[in-house]
């Protein structure tokens, strides 16, 4: 079938008008010699085989742990009833926490009081899931956002996210205060999903008409710890890359970056990164963080993934 055609068969196929002896002679010096039938049966099985990469995906489980009893704590269900907040209350913690080391050449640059917000908290069901594993590890089993309750403090608004099971055994109260509302809460992993960054989707009770959108910069924070991975638009772009000291324009020679986008104290020339109240880049507890979210699906492409490479969002991004 692939066997090279026998050179003693060209002059036989030429036109009578083409059979010049030189090209016959020509032919026969360089043609290549006569394959046997082993050689050539070789050659085509060889040919048959196609290369193919076997891959088996092995699923890496988290270290076992023992799930911790949920409970509500008294602080949490007078919350409820009352609206009054107390930060200094053990049943309360802020929002963003360190993350467990992985190994011990792991170092994660965590500035837990430029991640503080006197307006946004989490409740210790919340933060708490799982007892200490034999390695300390307890990543991979932080709870997604769902539920927020809002109440109303001196002079602020302040937003505490709640376990599943608070808010299942505190609904019948929530319903019937006058105090708090329950807002449902999903970060934005596509591009067409729709936002829920103004807390006014499936309120109990219903909001009033004098509902707010919680402030740019408790929302920000909120989004990351979620692992919202698309921007709503260039305003809140601009914010976060401000927010977290990293650039959002494109640098010129005499701006000193990191790799990773992030501007030093030092070198911060704009204004507006004088917010900024970092010291390192937050940027690698960032990836980790949203590494945890996504479980092991890519995001390198979205606003988010971008952002935490270095590189810049332009118009088309927000279209």
């Amino acid at each position: 079938m692939y066997g090279l055609v026998r050179s003693d068969s060209f002059a036989r196929r030429l036109h009578p008008s083409q059979n010049f002896q030189d090209i016959s002679d020509r032919y026969q010096k360089w043609a290549p010699s006569t394959l046997s039938s082993e050689a050539r049966v070789d050659e085509e099985q060889e040919r048959e085989m196609v290369l193919e990469m076997e891959m088996e995906r092995q699923v890496e489980l988290p270290p076992k742990g023992n799930a911790v009893i949920p409970c509500v704590h008294d602080d949490v269900r007078s919350l409820v009833k009352s609206g009054r907040f107390s930060s200094s209350s053990s049943a309360f913690f802020p929002l963003f926490q360190p993350l467990s080391r992985d190994s011990e050449d792991m170092e994660l640059s965590f500035e837990a009081d430029s991640w503080k917000s006197r307006q946004l908290f989490c409740t210790k069901d919340f933060s708490t899931t799982v007892e200490s594993t034999q390695d300390g590890n307890t990543n991979d089993y932080i709870r997604p956002v769902q539920w927020i309750i809002s109440t109303t403090g001196p002079g602020r608004k302040i937003f505490i996210v709640m376990s599943p099971h608070e808010v299942n055994e505190l609904l019948p109260l929530i319903r019937q205060s006058t105090k708090v509302h329950l807002h449902q809460y999903g970060p934005r992993v596509t591009q067409e999903m729709k936002s829920f960054e103004d807390l006014a989707f499936h309120c109990i009770p219903p909001l009033g008409s004098s509902w707010l959108k919680p402030e740019i910069g408790v929302i920000t924070r909120l989004n990351l710890w979620a692992g919202q991975l698309y921007i709503e638009d260039e305003g809140a772009y601009i914010y976060l890359c401000n927010f977290l000291g990293l650039y959002s324009q494109k640098p010129t020679e005499d701006d000193n970056l990191q790799p990773d986008g992030f501007i030093k104290p030092e070198h911060r020339k704009s204004s507006a990164l004088s917010t900024c109240t970092f010291e390192q880049s937050q940027v690698p507890y960032l990836r980790r963080l949203f590494a945890l979210r996504r479980k092991g699906m890519g995001y390198f492409s979205t606003h988010m993934g971008k952002i935490l490479r270095g590189r810049l969002l332009e118009n088309d991004d927000f279209c």
